[in-house]
C-alpha cells in the first residue's frame, strides 16, 4: 500500500520540458527534452553534457534545493522530484566495450548496459575518435535534411588532434613544441606543415605558428606550435582573437604563418589561471585530465571548422578542394583588416579566460587614462629584433625622455687558433657531436689553457683562465679532464662551482659531451653530483663509483674532507681541481675556501701522495693571478715548483650591445623628495624660486659660496619624486616577451623580484593574456623541485621572461637570450657586467637596460655616464693570513691529519703565524697533544711537537663558510587540501618577509600571512587577492659594551676602542603600500620583535669640542659623520682586503630619529658584519689615522660636484640608510678636524 500510495503521489510526468544548467564558472545552458515523462537520469545528464560541448560526456548534476548526485538509468521525473533546474559540478567519462569503428557502422541504439562511467579516460581512446565535419551550428542537419561532409577537414581535424596530443606531451616534457618534434614523434602523414599552416588560417583561434631561428649561433628556421581551445561560450576559433587583429595577413600560406604571434593564447602547461604547480600538481594534471584536455581543444576546433562551412561563399561538398576553402578563407580575413585599420580604435578584446584576471597596478591605470587612443599600450606580440625594439621603445615606453643615455659597444671578432697538443680521437668525436670542433675552431684563450694543461714538462702549471662571459671557459678545463679520465682509469677530477643552479648546468653539458662516447670498460667513467640536494644513498653510489665530483666549497669543508678516508679512492687519484666562477670567491667568503683549498692540498700530498693540478677559471677581474695565487696557497712540500700561468688573452667573439640608462619620469607637480628605494622614505621638502634658494645657501654654506654651489644646488631642487622603477622595469619585462625577445630582469632582493613577477604578469594580461604565464621568478628560497622545474623551463625555451636575483648571475648557459633588464645598481661595475653578459652570447645583437632607482648612487650614474662605463673593474680581494679564520680552519685540518706532523709544511699551508695560532688553540683545549708525548709543547722549539684535536665531532659543523644559517622558517600554504612547504626563510630575514598581516609573494602568487609560529619556526600563509603589498617598519641599532665608559677621552691621543658590538634590530609594526603608486595608505603595529647578532667593531667618539665647532659653523654634523664613517669604508680595503658585505658601519638617518627621543651619539664605529668577527674591524682599530689620511684623499681629490657626492668619495651601496643625509663637505671638514694631529700637514687645510 505503502508503494503503491508513492507512486499515486509522484507528479505526472510532461511530455516536453525545459531544464536550465548552471556549472560553477557561471555559465547558463537550457536544454529541450522532448520525452520528459520518459526520460532517465542518464538521458538527461547526456543530453547536458552536449549541451556544454562534451558529446562523449555524462553530467555530474545535483538537483537545486536538494543533496546528492543524481545518476543512474532511474526516471529523471520520479527521481528528480519534477526538476528543471539543475546545478553541473563536473563531467564524467564513458568508455564502451565496443569498438569505436563497429559503433560508427552500426545504426543500432547502444544500451545502457554497454556504458560505463570512468572519470579516469582511457589515453588511448580519444586517439581513434575521428569528428565529422557538418554544416550547420551543431550536429544537427541542415535546413536541406542531409549532412554533407567534407573529407579535407575531417583530415585536418584528425591532425589537429595528434598535433594537440604531440604538445601536450612535449610541454609536460619541458620541450618547445616544434614541427619537427612533432612530425618525428606522431609519425603520421596527417601532421605536416602544409596542413598545420591551413590549420592556422582556418582556425588562429585554435593554432598558431611562428618561424625563428634555432639559436643565435644557427640561422636554420624553426616553427614552433602552440594550441588552445576558445571557451564554448565565446567567440570560436574560426575569429582572430581581437588583440592580434593588428598583424598583417599575407595572400599565401607563408605570410599568414609568419603573421601569427608565437605561443597562442593557451596557457601555460605549468600553470593553471596564472600561479605555478609543482611537478606533482602537474602529473596529475596530465595524468586523469589529460584526455579531457584533448577533447576540449578537438571539440573547439570541429567548432571553428564548422563556422569555417558557413562563411565561406559556397556549399562545401564531400570533394571541395582545402585550396578553394582556404582562398575564401583568406579573402575574408583581408576584408576584416582593412575594415579593422579603417575603423576607430576601441577596446582591447582578450580571451574569455583573461577576463578574471586583476586589474592592472594602480599607476598604470592612471597613466593610461592619460593616454589617447593613439598613444594606449602596445599590443601588438610582433617579433622584433633589438635595433626594432629599441626604436620601438623611443615611440612608447621612454616617449617621455626616460632614456638618459645610450651606449653602444661594438661587436668583437673571434679570434680562433687550431689545437697543438694532439687529443684522442674519442675525445674530439665527444665533442663534435656536442658541436664543438676543439681541434680547429678553439678560441685563441681556449687553445692556450688546454695546451698549458696538458703540457706534462716539468713544473706542471696551474692554470687561471679570465675571459668574458659566454666565452666558453668550460671547455678549457672539459678537454682536459675528459681526455685525461679517458686515458688513465684511476685518475679522478673534483669540480667545484660556488652555486647549485651552476653545477646542475655544468652537469647537463658534460652529460651532453660525453652522451656519444662508445660505453666499455676502457672509456667509461662516472660523474656524481655531491651537494645539499643528494639523498644519503645517492652520495654512497657517488663516494664509491663517480671519478668525476662536481660539489661546492661547503660540502667539500664539511663533509668530504673530515672524512676524507671515505674518499681515499677520489683523493689518491686526484688530478684536476677546478675552480669555477673564481672572482665569486672575495672578501671573507673567498678567505674561507682559500683555507679550505689549502686543507685539501695538505691532504693529497701528505696522506694520498697526490698533487693535483688546478684550473681556475673567471670572469674578467683585474688581479687574475694575484687572485689565484691568494685562492690556492703554495704546495708546502715543493713552493717552489707551483707555478700559476694566467691566460687572458679572450679571442671569443662578441656582438654588438646597446646598453640604455633609463631614468623613471619625476612625477608633475611633486613638491617633495620621495626615495621609494628604502626601507622608510625620506621626503625633503624642496624651496622654489630664487630667494628660497639664496637663504638655503647663506643658511648651510655661507653668502660667498662660489657660482658651481649654487648652480648644483639649483639641480638638487629640479630632483623630484619619481615614478617606481618597479613599475617601469615590469613594463620593460612585459613589452620584451610580447615580442618575443627571451628576457632576464635581475633584482636586488626577493622581494622585488616577486613584485617585478606580479605586475609584469598584470601587464601581459591587459594587453597579451595569451603570454602572461611564460614568465617566472627565480630566487633563494624555492624547494628544490620547483627550483629543477623553472630551470627546465628557462633552458628549454619554454619561458620566455625571468625576474631573478644574482641567483642567474654567474655563468649559467640559459640559452640564447636576447635582453637583460638591471632594477638599481648591482654593487659592482663586474657584477652589471656579468648580468649584462648574460644576454647575446657569441655573437648575436644584445640590449641591456640599467633602470635606476631615485637614490643617489644610482641617479649619479644616471647624471654621470661615464662614470660607469669607463670605470675600471674592481680588485677580488682574499686575506687568507687572517687570523680568526686561520684559526677555525687550523682546528679542522688538526682533525683531519695533526698538525706539524711534517716539519714546516703547514707553516707553508696557513701562513707564518701559524704556530702562534696553534699556541693559543691549545692554551683554550681547541688542540691537544699526543698523548704519548712526555715534552712540553714548546713554541719557539725547531721541531713543532705534533698537535691533535681535541674533539671527536669534526670542528668543520661550527665554521659557517659563507654564514649560512641553519635555522630556518618554513612558509606554509594552508589554502589547499592539505598544507604544504612552499619555501624556506633564513632566521634573520624572517621578520623582513613574514609576520601576522604581511603580503608574502610566491611565483607570482600573492599569499596572506595569517600567523607566525615562531617557537616551531613556521610561517603559515594562503591565498589572497590585494592590491597592496607590506613594507615592514624596524630599526638597527649598534649598541657598544661599557656605557658611559666606552666613551672616555684622553688629552694625549684619540680614544679608539675595539670590542664585541650587539647589532640588534627590532620590528614594530608594518605598512600597506598600494602597488604602482607606492603610497603607504595604513599602518599596524604588533609587539616588538628583536633579533640581534654579536660581532666584533671598533669606534671612535666625535670629541666635545668639535661638536661645538660644527654647531657654531652651521654644518650639518650628522651627515658629516654619516659620509666620512662611508668614506673610512671606502679606504678600509685598500690596507685590509674585504667586501662591500664583509664589514659596516653606523648609518645615520634623520626618518629613523624624528619619533623617538632615542639618544644617539656622534661617532664613528665600524664593525664586521658576520657572527662573532672576522678580524676586520680588529685590523681597522690599529689603522684608523691611516684610514683616515687616505679618506680625506679620496674626498679631496674625487672629481664629482654634488653635495651628496658619489660611490668614489662617500656613498656606499650598502648603506642601510640607502645614502641619505649625508654630506660631502661635512665629511672633509670633519675627518680633518678630528685627526689633526694624525694628518700629514699637507692633508690638514685650515
Amino acid at each position: 500500500r505503502a508503494s503503491r500510495h508513492a507512486m499515486n503521489t509522484t507528479p505526472e510526468p510532461r511530455a516536453r520540458a525545459t531544464i536550465v544548467a548552471k556549472d560553477v564558472r557561471g555559465v547558463v545552458k537550457s536544454v529541450e527534452l522532448d520525452d520528459f515523462g520518459t526520460s532517465s537520469i542518464d538521458d538527461v545528464r547526456r543530453a547536458i553534457a552536449r549541451a556544454y560541448g562534451f558529446p562523449e560526456h555524462r553530467a555530474r548534476v545535483c538537483a537545486t534545493g536538494r543533496d546528492g548526485e543524481l545518476r543512474g538509468t532511474a526516471s529523471w521525473a520520479s527521481a528528480s522530484g519534477d526538476a528543471t533546474e539543475v546545478m553541473v559540478f563536473g563531467f564524467a567519462a564513458v568508455k564502451t566495450r565496443r569498438r569505436r569503428r563497429e559503433r560508427r557502422e552500426t545504426t543500432a541504439t547502444r544500451g545502457d548496459d554497454d556504458d560505463v562511467e570512468d572519470t579516469e579516460r582511457d589515453a588511448n581512446g580519444a586517439s581513434d575518435r575521428s569528428y565529422e565535419i557538418v554544416t550547420g551550428a551543431g550536429a544537427s542537419t541542415s535546413e536541406g535534411g542531409g549532412t554533407r561532409a567534407c573529407a579535407a577537414l575531417r583530415r585536418l581535424s584528425a591532425g589537429f588532434e595528434a598535433i594537440t596530443r604531440a604538445c601536450m606531451f612535449l610541454h609536460r616534457q619541458h620541450m618547445q613544441p616544434t614541427m619537427r618534434v612533432i612530425a618525428s614523434a606522431v609519425k603520421d602523414d596527417r601532421v605536416t606543415v602544409d596542413d598545420a599552416r591551413a590549420m592556422s588560417i582556418l582556425c588562429p583561434g585554435s593554432i598558431r605558428l611562428i618561424k625563428r631561428r634555432k639559436s643565435a649561433e644557427n640561422d636554420e628556421e624553426e616553427i614552433v606550435v602552440d594550441v588552445t581551445a576558445p571557451d564554448e561560450d565565446g567567440p570560436s576559433a574560426f575569429v582572430t582573437p581581437r588583440y592580434l587583429t593588428n598583424l598583417s595577413v599575407g595572400d599565401d600560406d607563408d605570410d599568414a604563418s609568419a603573421a601569427v604571434a608565437l605561443q597562442g593564447a593557451r596557457r601555460s602547461m605549468r600553470s593553471i589561471g596564472g600561479y605555478s604547480r609543482l611537478l606533482g600538481e602537474m602529473t596529475n594534471r596530465f595524468g586523469a585530465n589529460f584526455n579531457r584536455a584533448l577533447a576540449t581543444f578537438a571539440t573547439a576546433f570541429d567548432r571553428g571548422l564548422r563556422e569555417v562551412i558557413e562563411h565561406v561563399p559556397f556549399d562545401v561538398k564531400e570533394d571541395t578542394n582545402l585550396r578553394e576553402i582556404l582562398d575564401a578563407v583568406l579573402e575574408i580575413r583581408a576584408a576584416e583588416s582593412a575594415a579593422t585599420r579603417n575603423a576607430p580604435r576601441g577596446g582591447l578584446a582578450v580571451p574569455p579566460e583573461a577576463m578574471d584576471r586583476p586589474p592592472a597596478p594602480p599607476r598604470i591605470r592612471a597613466k593610461r587614462k592619460k593616454q589617447n587612443a593613439d598613444d594606449g599600450p602596445c599590443c601588438s606580440t610582433e617579433p622584433m629584433d633589438v635595433d626594432t625594439f629599441v626604436d620601438h621603445l623611443k615611440t612608447t615606453l621612454a616617449s617621455s625622455g626616460q632614456i638618459v643615455h645610450v651606449e653602444n659597444i661594438p661587436a668583437k671578432p673571434a679570434a680562433r687558433t687550431p689545437l697543438a697538443s694532439k687529443l684522442s680521437d674519442v675525445t674530439l668525436a665527444a665533442f663534435a657531436s656536442a658541436g664543438i670542433d676543439i681541434e680547429r675552431k678553439l678560441f685563441s684563450h681556449q687553445a692556450r689553457a688546454i695546451e698549458t694543461v696538458l703540457d706534462e714538462r716539468e713544473p706542471r702549471k696551474h692554470v687561471i683562465v679570465a675571459s668574458g662571459t659566454a666565452s666558453g671557459k668550460s671547455v678549457c678545463y672539459n678537454a682536459p679532464t675528459i681526455e685525461t679520465l679517458l686515458a688513465d682509469p684511476t685518475a679522478t677530477a673534483l669540480y667545484m662551482f660556488p652555486t647549485k643552479a651552476l653545477a646542475q648546468d655544468q652537469l647537463r653539458a658534460l652529460r651532453n659531451i660525453l652522451s656519444n662516447i662508445p660505453r666499455s670498460e676502457e672509456t667509461v667513467f662516472e660523474i656524481g653530483m655531491y651537494d645539499g640536494d643528494v639523498r644519503e644513498d645517492a652520495r654512497t653510489e657517488v663516494r664509491e663509483n663517480a671519478r668525476l665530483i662536481i660539489t661546492n666549497p661547503d660540502m667539500l669543508h664539511v663533509s668530504m674532507l673530515p672524512s676524507h678516508k671515505a674518499w681515499a679512492r677520489v683523493l689518491s687519484g686526484l688530478r684536476y681541481v677546478v675552480v669555477d666562477e673564481a672572482h665569486a670567491y672575495s672578501g671573507v667568503f673567498g678567505s674561507h675556501v682559500a683555507l679550505i683549498i689549502r686543507r685539501l692540498r695538505r691532504l693529497c700530498s701528505e696522506l694520498y701522495g697526490s698533487s693535483p693540478q688546478f684550473i681556475i677559471s673567471s670572469a674578467t677581474v683585474a688581479n687574475p693571478l694575484e687572485h689565484a695565487r691568494d685562492l690556492i696557497g703554495y704546495d708546502g712540500v715543493h713552493p717552489e715548483r707551483d707555478v700559476i700561468e694566467a691566460v687572458t688573452n679572450d679571442g671569443a667573439p662578441r656582438g654588438v650591445k646597446t646598453f640604455l640608462l633609463w631614468n623613471p619620469m619625476l612625477k608633475p607637480g611633486q613638491s617633495k623628495q620621495t626615495n621609494t628605494e628604502r626601507k622608510f622614505r625620506r621626503e625633503t621638502v624642496i624651496e622654489r624660486g630664487k630667494a628660497a634658494l639664496a637663504r638655503r645657501l647663506r643658511e648651510q654654506h655661507g653668502a660667498n659660496e662660489n657660482v658651481e654651489d649654487e648652480k648644483h644646488d639649483e639641480n638638487d631642487a629640479k630632483d623630484g619624486a619619481r615614478t617606481s622603477p618597479v613599475v617601469e622595469i615590469s613594463q620593460l619585462l612585459a613589452e620584451c616577451v610580447q615580442h618575443n625577445l627571451r628576457c632576464l630582469a635581475f633584482c636586488k632582493t626577493r622581494k622585488l623580484c616577486e613584485l617585478v613577477l606580479v605586475y609584469t604578469r598584470e601587464i601581459l594580461r591587459s594587453s597579451a593574456p595569451h603570454l602572461a604565464d611564460k614568465v617566472a621568478s627565480y630566487r633563494g628560497g624555492y624547494e628544490a623541485i620547483e627550483r629543477r622545474a623553472i630551470e627546465k623551463e628557462l633552458f628549454s625555451g619554454v619561458l620566455l621572461g625571468v625576474a631573478t636575483t644574482n641567483a642567474l648571475e654567474l655563468g649559467i648557459d640559459v640559452g640564447s637570450l636576447d635582453v637583460t633588464l638591471h632594477l638599481g645598481f648591482p654593487g659592482s661595475v663586474a657584477s652589471l657586467w656579468q648580468q649584462a653578459g648574460r644576454a647575446g652570447r657569441r655573437e648575436g645583437h644584445a640590449l641591456s637596460v640599467y633602470v635606476a632607482f631615485d637614490g643617489p648612487l644610482d641617479q649619479h650614474f644616471m647624471r654621470q655616464p661615464r662614470a660607469l662605463f669607463d670605470a675600471p673593474l674592481e680588485m677580488s680581494y682574499v686575506w687568507a693570513e687572517n687570523p680568526t679564520i686561520v684559526e677555525q680552519h687550523l682546528a679542522c685540518a688538526a682533525y683531519e691529519r695533526p698538525l706539524f706532523a711534517n716539519p714546516d709544511v703547514d707553516e707553508v699551508y696557513f701562513g707564518p703565524k701559524t704556530r702562534e695560532i696553534a699556541g693559543k688553540l691549545l692554551a683554550r683545549n681547541k688542540l691537544m697533544r699526543d698523548a704519548r708525548s712526555l715534552v712540553a709543547w714548546d713554541l719557539n722549539a725547531a721541531i713543532a711537537q705534533p698537535l691533535l684535536a681535541a674533539t671527536d665531532k669534526t670542528p668543520a659543523l661550527d665554521v659557517s663558510v659563507r654564514t649560512i644559517e641553519e635555522e630556518r622558517y618554513e612558509v606554509i600554504d594552508i589554502g589547499g587540501a592539505r598544507e604544504k612547504v612552499i619555501a624556506s626563510i633564513e632566521a634573520s630575514k624572517a621578520f623582513f618577509e613574514v609576520y601576522e598581516g604581511a603580503v608574502y609573494t610566491h611565483q607570482g602568487r600573492t599569499l596572506l600571512c595569517t600567523k607566525l609560529d615562531i617557537p616551531r619556526r613556521r610561517a603559515f600563509v594562503r591565498m589572497a587577492d590585494v592590491k597592496y603589498f607590506t613594507r615592514v617598519k624596524h630599526e638597527t641599532t649598534c649598541a657598544v659594551p661599557g656605557g658611559m665608559r666606552a666613551y672616555e677621552e684622553t688629552k694625549d691621543a684619540l680614544s679608539i676602542k675595539c670590542d664585541q658590538v650587539d647589532i640588534r634590530t627590532t620590528f614594530t609594526g608594518f605598512s600597506r603600500v598600494a602597488r604602482g603608486s607606492q603610497a603607504k595608505f595604513d599602518h599596524e603595529a604588533f609587539p616588538p620583535r628583536t633579533t640581534e647578532f654579536r660581532t666584533v667593531g671598533t669606534w671612535l667618539r666625535i670629541p666635545d669640542d668639535v661638536v661645538t665647532d660644527a654647531s657654531d659653523a652651521g654644518i650639518d654634523l650628522r651627515a658629516g659623520v654619516h659620509a666620512a664613517s662611508h668614506a673610512l669604508l671606502n679606504a678600509l680595503p685598500l690596507s685590509v682586503p674585504c667586501g662591500d658585505a664583509d664589514v659596516g658601519c653606523e648609518c645615520f638617518s634623520a626618518d629613523l630619529y624624528r619619533h623617538t627621543s632615542r639618544y644617539a651619539p656622534f661617532r664613528f664605529l665600524i664593525y664586521d658584519r658576520h657572527l662573532g668577527g672576522v678580524g676586520i674591524a680588529k685590523r681597522a682599530s690599529a689603522l684608523f689615522p691611516d684610514l683616515a689620511r687616505v679618506a680625506v684623499a679620496l674626498v679631496e681629490h674625487c672629481a664629482c660636484a654634488r653635495a651628496d657626492g658619489c660611490p668614489r668619495c662617500v656613498q656606499r651601496l650598502s648603506c642601510d640608510a640607502h645614502n641619505a643625509h649625508i654630506n660631502k663637505k661635512a665629511a672633509l671638514w670633519l675627518l680633518r678636524r678630528v685627526f689633526a694631529n694624525d694628518l700629514k700637514p699637507s692633508d690638514c687645510v685650515e
